[in-house]
């Protein structure tokens, strides 16, 4: 009897520092997508244009280190609206954001990153364009720690950018 309970308990004991252990991990070693800010790297989609153009996919950008959120989110915009660079077109990747896009201005609400865009970018043809804009726009802006939403704005205005 003895020898089971022994059994039972040590198994228990193991599992508790094992559990613990992880636990004392997680709050030592940072996630790496959590220090992106500090490290300057984010991630830009682009549309690749081998998948038909329906697809985006990421390409790393270097912005300043160490920018808070709020500053990060014009610098990532700015990368964003640059498009891919010469090789990266060559390499089958293009955007759908249309020349002369600006970000007016953004801002965090709780986790939501809200960016209100000047009217350029309404001004687009066809269904399969508003949705890969729109698709670029959620994947760039959802992959920077901190930020679980994106609402679009154009004056102030929500808007959906559906086909």
């Amino acid at each position: 009897m003895f020898g089971k309970l022994h059994h039972s308990l040590v198994g228990w004991v193991m599992v508790a520092v094992i559990l613990a252990t992880g636990y004392y991990v997680a709050l030592t070693y940072p996630n790496p997508a959590d220090d992106a800010l500090a490290r300057g790297e984010v991630y830009i989609y682009f549309v690749d244009d081998s998948s038909n153009a329906t697809d985006v996919l990421p390409v790393r950008r270097d912005i300043k280190k160490n920018q808070s959120l709020e500053v990060a989110i014009p610098l990532v915009a700015e990368e964003l609206f640059k498009g891919p660079t010469g090789e990266e077109r060559d390499g089958g990747l293009s955007t759908a954001i249309p020349e002369g896009v600006q970000l007016v201005d953004s801002r965090m609400e709780g986790k939501t990153a809200v960016l209100n865009f000047n009217d350029r970018i309404e001004q687009v043809a066809g269904s399969a364009t508003v949705l890969l804009i729109r698709k670029q726009l959620e994947m760039t802006f959802d992959h920077l720690p901190g930020v679980l939403d994106v609402e679009l704005q154009v004056g102030g205005r929500p808007i959906l950018l559906e086909p």
